[in-house]
């Protein structure tokens, strides 16, 4: 299979999952319709007991484990693949209709090779430019129930976990700038502060996404992202 996709990097709480939802929502007004596949999202439904066709009992503990910020390693791979195919036969996503926006993965050079493999051609990479220190106040802002995100029931909310995958961003995560830069993919940078809304970073974003999924029609723009 080969499939058009988007993918947003940032610190954990620079808005990622609430853009992606934006984004799902106006592509309902698009020629092509977008799918947001929150990766870190699936990993939890699967550590809570979900059944994912292709994962095991022993594929689920390791899930457990990865959630305090430990990244995919290679050995575990085949765990993204059945998490993709999951995702991808429940909305019934069609690769000449639809357009994938990846969320948590891939996070790393390693497992952005492994999405090459699977199919997946990166069309746009969204960087969501979060300094440290605005993540850290927009998630004290969203723990208050004052921010932009709803982290309810998130592991990353640890402080310890939260330090972890800051870290992991700067170093892992943040090459794939590069990467995907030196390949001729589009990188969007959307600066991102403690005050940033997710409306903001969606009007950032939305002309960029014409170039893969068409343009949001005028007579329901103002409806598409609310």
């Amino acid at each position: 299979m080969h499939a058009s996709a988007a993918l947003l990097i940032g610190h954990s709480h620079s808005g990622k999952s609430p853009l992606g939802r934006h984004i799902e929502r106006a592509a309902r007004y698009r020629p092509q319709r977008i799918y947001h596949l929150d990766f870190g999202e699936l990993l939890r439904n699967v550590a809570r007991g979900m059944s994912v066709p292709g994962l095991d009992t022993n594929d689920a503990l390791f899930v457990r484990s990865i959630l305090d910020g430990t990244l995919l390693d290679a050995k575990h791979f085949p765990i993204a693949g059945a998490l993709l195919d999951w995702f991808l036969g429940s909305v019934g996503f069609d690769p000449r209709a639809h357009v994938l926006l990846l969320n948590g993965f891939p996070r790393t050079r390693a497992q952005a090779a492994y999405a090459d493999a699977y199919g997946i051609a990166m069309r746009l990479l969204i960087h969501c430019d979060c300094s440290a220190e605005s993540a850290w106040k927009r998630k004290h802002l969203a723990a208050a129930g004052a921010g932009h995100e709803d982290r309810g029931g998130r592991g990353d909310d640890d402080p310890a976990i939260f330090g972890k995958r800051i870290v992991s961003f700067e170093q892992d995560t943040l090459p794939l700038v590069e990467y995907y830069r030196s390949r001729g993919t589009p990188v969007l940078r959307i600066p991102v502060d403690e005050d940033t809304t997710p409306r903001d970073m969606y009007d950032a974003v939305s002309a960029p996404l014409e170039a893969i999924a068409g343009p949001v029609p005028h007579d329901v723009s103002g409806r598409a992202a609310p």
